[in-house]
């Protein structure tokens, strides 16, 4: 009957429907939350109002009622902060903790996923770095340098097709040329094809530099499903970390 009636968003119709199911989506449903979830703890789970951007909209909507709804809502929700009350403190901060999970494992999975495609290969731009010195490829967290000695003569705005490859042992062409065979980097690679004036055009990209290990190690990590937190208890890795009060860069490098 969700399906029938459009009650449920289509990420929810995708969640909870069996395998096999053809999911006619109109591109509109008719709750703005799962109907077991109607309550001022809905906003408690983003995904009840479709995530925090979509409840956010609610906030500013055009329509006075709509954001008279949402307000009273967040203050409803947000009062539990400071009840007198312990366990209804207890009830937020465990909310609050699961959220902060959530949001984390929502963000590991769109970086693994936009990392992961480029193993089948996907077209990535050209950017410059150094002044003009150096041609990168940014993907993520990660950039990768074109040695000019490739003789390849991109520029800054040109298109290449990139293509990650994993191997059980250590590659012939490892990224990293530093890397030890048993640094997970040792079994990573890049390549690069396109077209230029000379014609078409392939080569393996390499660089030199301890620190580059540590980072094709952590990003081994995230193309073979480790968590953030498991790739945190390992050697060698490299890891951004968030900005602490009274630190001026707004996040640091981190390498273990």
């Amino acid at each position: 009957m969700s399906l029938v009636f459009q009650t449920l968003r289509g990420v929810h119709l995708e969640e909870f429907l069996p395998e096999g199911i053809v999911n006619l989506w109109a591109g509109s449903h008719l709750n703005v939350a799962l109907p077991l979830w109607q309550g001022f703890t809905a906003v408690a789970n983003a995904d009840a109002m479709g995530g925090r951007l979509a409840f956010q909209e609610f906030l500013f909507h055009e329509n006075p009622l709509v954001r008279q709804w949402a307000e009273n809502h967040r203050d409803a929700f947000n009062d539990i902060r400071n009840s007198p009350d312990p366990e209804l403190r207890q009830y937020y901060r465990d909310l609050h903790q699961i959220r902060q999970q959530h949001t984390q494992q929502t963000w590991e999975k769109k970086k693994s996923d936009k990392l992961q495609a480029y193993l089948s290969g996907k077209k990535a731009t050209v950017g410059e770095s150094h002044y003009g010195e150096l041609s990168t490829i940014r993907i993520g967290s990660y950039q990768f340098t074109i040695s000019r000695k490739l003789g390849l003569k991109v520029n800054d705005g040109d298109e290449v097709f990139v293509r990650f490859e994993l191997t059980a042992t250590p590659h012939p062409h490892a990224y990293a040329c530093n890397a030890r065979r048993d640094d997970p980097a040792s079994r990573f690679a890049i390549s690069v094809k396109g077209h230029n004036t000379s014609g078409d055009f392939f080569g393996w990209l390499t660089t030199g530099g301890e620190l580059n290990v540590k980072k094709m190690n952590s990003l081994v990590d995230v193309l073979e499903g480790c968590s953030r937190k498991e790739s945190l208890t390992f050697k060698r890795r490299w890891h951004i970390k968030r900005k602490i009060p009274g630190e001026r860069s707004s996040r640091g490098h981190v390498y273990t």
